[in-house]
């Protein structure tokens, strides 16, 4: 988890994230066996998530809109 967020900024700083986090996330189930201990691991997809090109801006608040007219709200929004 270390400098995860360095990966992030990263990725949208080469604008590649529709492609990179548009991915479903993943979980691990590990189900034991009593009586034998053998560990079996599956994995599953949930979560699915989707990465808009409109996120690569954040919304300008309306009341900043309000007072310098010449402003346009951002692509998306």
């Amino acid at each position: 988890m270390a400098c995860e967020t360095h990966s992030y900024f990263s990725v949208l700083r080469a604008k590649i994230a529709p492609v990179v986090l548009s991915v479903p996330g993943e979980q691990m189930i590990i189900i034991k066996d009593p009586l034998t201990g053998i560990k079996t691991y599956t994995v599953n997809a949930f979560n699915p998530r989707t990465f808009y090109t409109k996120n690569y801006l954040v919304p300008i608040p309306q009341s900043e809109i309000d007072k310098n007219p010449l402003l346009k709200q951002n692509p998306g929004y």
